[in-house]
C-alpha cells in the first residue's frame, strides 16, 4: 500500500515448481527477470528521455531514486525499523544468513567454516551463531575482518595464507567439518572446502571458481560428501526478510557492523572501497528523493 516501507530483492514468477514451493530464487524464469535486462515482454521500465534504458538488475534497479518493480519483488517491513538500514537484507544478508539456515540446515552442535569474511561470509557467521552451530570457523587474509568475525559468533579463526591450512581446520573438531560455507572465486580454496569436510559434510557455494577447477569426485563418494550451490540463501524474501529483521531487533544479527553509509554523490568512493575492503558492505543513500 502507499506509504509501506519495503525493501527489494530478486524478482521471480511465483508460478513455476520452485516458486510454489516457496524457493523463488530457483525460479524457472530467474536469469531472464533478473539479468535480462528488461521485462519478459521486451519492455521497461526505465527511460532516459524518449530512450529505454536496459537494466533492470534482479528485476528492479539499478542506482535510481524510484524504481517500478513486480510486486513479488517488494517486501513490507516494519515501520519502526530504520529503513536506511535495511537494504543489504535483500541479497548479501539474506544470502549469508539464509545459506546456513535455509539451504545448508545447519543444527545446534554442529561445525561450519566460512570460508571469506566479506559481507556475505559475515553473514554467514552470524546466521551460523543464530544456527547453534558449535564451532563456527571463519578463514580470510584480513585480519581485521577475522576480528570482526570473532566478535559476531566465530570460535576460530585463521588466515587463508596460513601454512596447512586444510589440517588445522579438520583438526577444529578432530574429524572434519560438517558443513563449509565458500564465499570466495578462488580455486584452490573450492578444493578446500571440499577437503576438510567430515563424513557425510557438505560444501556450499555461492560463487563460482574462476578458470580451470578440477572436482575430486572418489573422496566424494566415499564420504557421502556433497557439493551444493546455493543463491539467494535459498530463502523465500517475502517471509525470510522479515525474520532477518526481528533477529536484528532482538540483537542476535547486528548486521549493521558491516556497513558504510555514503551519500549518493560518493558512490564512486563508494565501489573504490568496496575494491579495497575499506568498507564491508557500502550502502548509498539517497538525499531526499521527490
Amino acid at each position: 500500500a502507499v506509504g509501506d516501507h519495503v525493501v527489494l530483492s530478486g524478482s521471480s514468477c511465483g508460478r513455476c515448481p520452485s516458486c510454489l514451493a516457496g524457493r523463488p530464487t530457483y525460479c524457472d524464469l530467474a536469469m531472464p527477470l533478473c539479468f535480462g535486462g528488461q521485462r519478459l515482454d521486451g519492455t521497461t521500465a526505465l527511460s532516459q528521455g524518449e530512450t529505454c534504458v536496459h537494466s533492470h538488475f534482479f528485476g528492479q534497479s539499478s542506482f535510481a531514486s524510484h524504481a517500478i518493480v513486480p510486486q513479488r519483488t517488494a517486501v513490507k517491513m516494519d515501520k519502526a525499523l530504520p529503513l536506511h538500514m535495511l537494504g543489504p537484507l535483500g541479497c548479501g544478508v539474506v544470502t549469508g544468513v539464509g545459506g546456513v539456515i535455509e539451504a545448508l540446515k545447519v543444527q545446534p552442535g554442529q561445525s561450519i567454516a566460512v570460508l571469506g569474511s566479506g559481507g556475505v561470509g559475515l553473514s554467514a557467521v552470524m546466521g551460523a551463531r543464530i544456527a547453534g552451530a558449535e564451532q563456527i570457523v571463519a578463514v580470510d587474509l584480513s585480519d581485521e575482518r577475522l576480528e570482526l568475525a570473532r566478535e559476531l559468533g566465530a570460535t576460530h579463526t585463521f588466515r587463508g595464507d596460513q601454512p596447512d591450512l586444510a589440517k588445522a581446520l579438520r583438526q577444529v573438531t578432530g574429524r572434519g567439518l560438517d558443513f563449509t560455507f565458500n564465499t570466495t572465486n578462488v580455486p584452490a580454496i573450492h578444493t578446500l572446502a571440499l577437503d576438510v569436510l567430515a563424513m557425510n559434510g557438505t560444501a556450499g557455494f555461492v560463487a563460482a571458481p574462476i578458470g580451470e577447477w578440477k572436482l575430486a569426485m572418489f573422496p566424494m563418494l566415499a564420504g557421502g560428501r556433497q557439493l551444493r550451490g546455493i543463491l539467494g540463501g535459498d530463502a523465500d524474501p517475502q517471509t525470510f526478510l522479515p525474520r532477518l529483521a526481528s533477529w536484528w531487533q532482538q540483537g542476535r544479527l547486528p548486521f549493521d557492523k558491516l556497513l558504510t553509509f555514503y551519500p549518493f554523490a560518493q558512490i564512486e568512493r563508494a565501489f573504490a572501497d568496496a575494491r579495497s575492503g575499506a568498507a564491508i558492505k557500502p550502502v548509498l543513500l539517497m538525499e531526499n528523493p521527490a
